[in-house]
């Protein structure tokens, strides 16, 4: 049994972890450890199967070799459609540049992790935004390194976030128009409108 002090996984962001059990997280964390000391990496993804949040393994190119079902289910693809792929298949394309980088940044050592907010494009066609965190690790006896990558979807946090936005600039416009001489009507676009302060933050914040 690992120590505590052995067992921290700083590349694991905290807001990762509540999403998991405590024994699960647990579990994962010291599986993450062990992979990283090139001890189990079967052991890893046997466990990051069972995880809620998606978590793929890939080559510093960003070839994926291991996909767990959550991260399936994210983007809509059977893992068997997912081995084998670039990550750069499933990714939106005005982030693909952008996320080569951050992947180069890893898997040379530059930094011992990054997270990033990216967007994947679903099977279906639809945007899904994600939260990654992407840290590496060099197996036994290979010279190349794996980049592990934990994905959290965000997309509804995200379409409530630009909700909020186009509420708030109707508002605005509205505003100025109440100020010009004209009436500030009481619901705008089947919203009611609520004057900014702490009644507006507790509505839609």
């Amino acid at each position: 049994m690992f120590g505590e002090e052995e067992m921290e996984i700083d590349w694991i962001p905290k807001h990762t972890l509540i999403h998991f059990s405590r024994h699960v997280a647990f579990e994962l964390e010291r599986a993450i450890y062990e992979a990283k000391q090139a001890k189990s990496l079967a052991r890893f993804q046997t466990l990051a199967k069972s995880a809620p949040m998606g978590i793929v393994l890939a080559d510093p190119k960003g070839n994926i070799q291991f996909a767990n079902p959550a991260f399936s289910d994210i983007i809509g693809y059977e893992v068997k459609e997912i081995i084998d792929k670039s990550f750069k298949d499933f990714t939106l394309e005005e982030d693909i540049d952008s996320n080569i980088g951050d992947l180069r940044q890893v898997a040379e050592g530059e930094k011992g992790f990054i997270s990033i907010t990216k967007r994947y494009r679903h099977k279906k066609g639809n945007v899904i935004w994600a939260k990654v965190t992407i840290s590496s690790m060099l197996p036994k006896g290979s010279k190349q390194p794996e980049v592990i990558a934990i994905i959290e979807d965000i997309t509804d946090k995200v379409h409530r976030e630009q909700e909020v936005n186009r509420i708030n600039a109707a508002y605005e416009q509205q505003r100025l128009l109440m100020v010009a001489g004209k009436k500030l009507p009481t619901v705008l676009h089947g919203f009611t409108i609520i004057p900014k302060g702490d009644s507006y933050r507790r509505r839609f914040g």
